[in-house]
């Protein structure tokens, strides 16, 4: 019940924050007065269940509110389990982690940041979400940032105490 409680003192704060873009969740209507066709969410989360859950939780609020939800996660990954058994649909980008102490992967980050960059901004272009949502891990880097790039609101979850380096990074 904790974790519900806190969950929608979230949410509320996370709809009114919304409200601020114009983005009216209950009933959203464009300039016409016809109910507008793309009430879509960008959701992204990757790494470990710890970010996965809370992203989890945010896909069946939104579709219980009638978005369309696309998550964008890592390829051949935890979440990419995670999501396909609940029938949400998943699109995998090609990510690598961040290792905090020097390895020879280093030597492909760059390559692989921009690639996945590029792909996750070609995701939201065909897509069109109204927001993304990165609820953390290293893969709402790229998809963050390509959010930022397509001039789409960002809004970040952290549930941790502290931060990791990618909330950091996009909460600048």
């Amino acid at each position: 019940r904790i974790n519900i409680t806190i969950f929608k003192l979230w949410w509320d704060i996370f709809v009114d924050e919304c409200y601020q873009y114009g983005i009216n969740f209950e009933y959203e209507r464009s300039k016409k007065g016809h109910c507008m066709k793309n009430k879509t969410v960008l959701i992204s989360a990757g790494g470990t269940g710890g970010h996965i859950v809370p992203a989890l939780v945010l896909c069946e609020e939104f579709m219980e509110k009638g978005w369309h939800v696309v998550f964008v996660g890592n390829k051949d990954s935890l979440e990419e389990k995670m999501i396909t058994v609940r029938h949400i649909q998943f699109l995998g980008i090609d990510v690598q982690k961040l290792y905090r102490n020097w390895t020879f992967q280093h030597v492909k980050f760059p390559v692989k940041l921009i690639k996945s960059v590029v792909t996750s901004y070609q995701i939201i272009k065909l897509y069109q979400p109204k927001i993304v949502v990165g609820t953390g891990g290293f893969v709402c880097g790229p998809v963050g940032l390509a959010a930022i790039f397509a001039r789409v609101p960002l809004f970040l979850q952290e549930q941790n105490s502290f931060p990791g380096i990618t909330t950091r990074f996009l909460g600048r």
